[in-house]
């Protein structure tokens, strides 16, 4: 039954309403009412004209042998109580009374009866499909008679149902049934490759979207096909989940571990970019720079605790590690280090990475506590596995903007992973639900996702509930191609005008020839034209007005249908301990586990190294006491943040070592030393002089030179734990 949710039985989720059904009973009922009526208008003349005796005696006697037939009736019902009560009364009498009348009612008039029987049911035939006619003639004149018949025009579901058959049959476009289809009715199934291009499912909160999209994902499960669900508040987690799924989430217990380093072959380019897609009122140059910025610091880390190092760097430190790696980003977008266009630039590639200090933290804490591994969660692994498991992407309501960029992300990085698994019919279907599009924010897959999904079988639900939202995101221009890419439209009420007005035009028009009477008031003639006009399908008052789980369909093949979708009450899914699944378990820890990994207070970059320990050598050879002093300050300063460095190039090696009393400093070329120094630490840090910047910046580099140390022959040794 439909509207059940049982374990062996899908639930296509849509039924006719009871009150459009007993009002087409009703408008039957009167049709063939006035059919029997117009009838009798011929038949009183027939009667007058053709039985001897006229219309008076014809039904007097028809009144005679009706009362014959009741009386006979009543005798037969009474005799048995009659006959108790010993009365002599004999059912002869009765049959007499019948054969008189039967004998002049059929006397000359031997055919008559059946010939007035036949007359009147044929005649009721004919006058109900004339009426029927005559209707749908008045109100084609009404409404408009269409003139062209290759135009998309509204159908029923019996009519979407017969062409959905003959594509089948005719095998248009390959179009054939098969076990990955959709039903969205008890009979109306519709094909897989005519549904696999992507859904907009739209419509004023509470309408009734999620009950269909429910409804399409427990066909999806019953087919066994693969899911990525973007769930907020878990709502779909606690009807569809099962063993073996997996959970991504910041704060969930339950969550998967998964960060950028355990997905293969994804540049870093790729999740910079997802993570600082720019907005519309945004600085396209920060956008740019923070975004090569971004791309070079996850270039640089190979893990997350150092991304986290790097990440909590000042930006002098920042920069030079940049300019250590030879990154093109310093001098092309960021400038010197202080300037309003490096700090622009920074702060525009850290403001979506708050997320990064609780990423995985409850996979760690829980992996620590039980003594295991951590089991690492990869997109592109997960999309190749021969199996029909879901991911679910959740966040509660209340936490999603810390979330949203790291949802965004994973969105990406899961479109970017089908597409990267290849086309083939043997690949499994996937479905991405985004059930409120807009919160998830701009998707610069978006585009490629819809226009090239279909090919890798893979097929989106967006949600959203007005233009507004999809437009703030993505800007007018890429909204309009969303709406387009989204070839499947299931329109329920909504309240926006806009938005009724767009679906109401994709829903089509048609052209009709109007019929147009007038009156001249000089005479007593009439005029008649006809003239042309467009006519939408379906007016935006008419989707506005909309009943809940009520809704304008228009497949991509096919002309629109008016369906009603029966409100599905799902079950609670279960845990393998037979436990109900929960939405969320939310726990926010107030220390992050990745706190505990010491950050980098200072990078000591290795040209600033090789810069120092030169300009000692060569100011202590020519006895510059003042700028030796200087520099050991700096060097005594950088001791109470770094505790080894060390750099080669070519055959020469710099090293930079820490103790508890003495910093020593050693430059070697081809492993003899060329200069050593030992220099006594200070007891206490000092506070950094005010120009310590412009001190540092203005060491001479007596005889050091790049001439000297062709840069194609640089090696970098890996430094330790204090250090990147």
């Amino acid at each position: 039954m439909l509207g059940e949710s049982k374990a062996n039985q899908i639930n296509y989720g849509t039924v006719v309403t009871k009150s459009n059904f007993f009002l087409r009973v009703k408008k039957t009922i009167e049709i063939i009412f006035l059919s029997f009526m117009i009838t009798l208008i011929p038949y009183f003349f027939i009667v007058k004209y053709s039985y001897k005796g006229g219309i008076s005696e014809y039904f007097g006697t028809i009144l005679h042998t009706v009362g014959s037939k009741i009386f006979t009736l009543i005798t037969n019902l009474i005799h048995p109580f009659i006959s108790s009560l010993n009365i002599p009364v004999t059912t002869s009498q009765a049959s007499e009374v019948e054969s008189i009348y039967d004998k002049i009612l059929y006397e000359h008039n031997e055919y008559f009866i059946m010939t007035v029987s036949a007359y009147i049911f044929v005649s009721t035939v004919l006058s109900y499909y004339m009426l029927i006619w005559m209707k749908k003639k008045g109100e084609q004149l009404n409404d408009g008679q269409r003139v062209r018949s290759d135009e998309v025009a509204i159908t029923d579901e019996k009519g979407l149902i017969k062409l959905i058959k003959s594509r089948v049959k005719n095998k248009k476009n390959n179009t054939e049934f098969s076990k990955y289809d959709l039903f969205f009715s008890k009979n109306l199934r519709i094909p897989f490759m005519d549904w696999f291009t992507h859904f907009a499912v739209c419509g004023s909160s509470r309408t009734g979207k999620s009950n269909f999209i429910k409804s399409m994902l427990t066909q999806a499960r019953a087919a066994k096909m693969k899911g990525c669900i973007v769930d907020v508040d878990g709502d779909y987690l606690e009807i569809f989940y099962k063993p073996g799924d997996i959970i991504l989430s910041l704060y969930d217990v339950r969550s998967m571990a998964w960060d950028f380093w355990h997905e293969p072959s994804v540049p870093a380019s790729f999740f910079s970019d997802a993570l600082l897609s720019p907005e519309k009122d945004s600085t396209e140059f920060f956008d740019t720079a923070g975004g090569k910025l971004l791309a070079s610091l996850i270039r640089l880390s190979n893990s997350h605790e150092e991304f986290w190092k790097i990440l909590c760097l000042d930006e002098e430190s920042l920069l030079k590690l940049l300019d250590d790696n030879k990154d093109p980003i310093v001098k092309k977008y960021i400038g010197r280090a202080g300037s309003d266009q490096g700090i622009g630039a920074v702060a525009s590639s850290i403001k979506n990475l708050d997320f990064v200090k609780f990423l995985n933290h409850h996979p760690r804490t829980i992996a620590a506590s039980e003594n295991k591994e951590m089991e690492w969660f990869s997109f592109y692994e997960w999309v190749k596995r021969n199996d029909d498991s879901f991911v679910f992407i959740i966040a509660k309501d209340n936490e999603w903007e810390e979330s949203k960029p790291l949802i965004k992300v994973q969105v990406e990085t899961f479109v970017s992973a089908m597409f990267e698994r290849g086309e083939s019919r043997d690949n499994i279907p996937v479905v991405l639900v985004m059930d409120e599009l807009h919160k998830i924010g701009k998707l610069q897959v978006m585009e490629q996702l819809l226009s090239r999904g279909s090919k890798f079988y893979l097929t989106a639900f967006a949600g959203y509930q007005n233009n507004a939202q999809v437009e703030s995101i993505f800007g007018q221009s890429q909204a309009k191609s969303i709406f387009t890419g989204l070839q499947n439209l299931v329109a329920f009420k909504c309240t926006d005008a806009e938005l009724a007005n767009q679906i109401s035009e994709r829903l089509g028009k048609i052209e009709v020839e109007i019929t147009e009477g007038s009156m001249s008031s000089q005479n007593s003639g009439s005029n008649v034209s006809i003239r042309s006009k467009d006519k939408s399908n379906v007016s935006a008052n008419q989707i506005m007005s909309l009943e809940k789980n009520c809704a304008w369909v228009k497949l991509a093949y096919y002309p629109p249908c008016y369906l009603s979708f029966d409100y599905v009450n799902y079950e609670k899914a279960k845990n393998e301990d037979g436990t109900i699944v929960q939405k969320t378990i939310s726990v926010r820890s107030k220390k992050s586990w990745i706190e505990e990994v010491k950050p980098l207070e200072y990078y000591f970059g290795k040209n600033e190294l090789k810069k120092l320990i030169d300009s000692y050598a060569n100011y202590t050879r020519y006895s510059d006491i003042e700028k030796v002093a200087t520099i050991t300050e700096i060097l005594r300063e950088i001791a109470f943040k770094v505790k080894h460095n060390e750099y080669s190039i070519g055959d020469v090696r710099y090293s930079f070592e820490v103790d508890d009393e003495n910093i020593t400093i050693l430059k070697e070329e081809n492993d003899e030393i060329i200069f050593s120094k030992v220099i006594k630490r200070s007891k206490k840090k000092e506070k950094k002089k005010d120009n310590a910047e412009e001190i540092r910046e203005g060491i001479p580099d007596i005889g050091t030179t790049d001439q000297y140390y062709p840069q194609n022959e640089v090696t970098i040794n890996l430094p330790d734990d204090e250090y990147i």
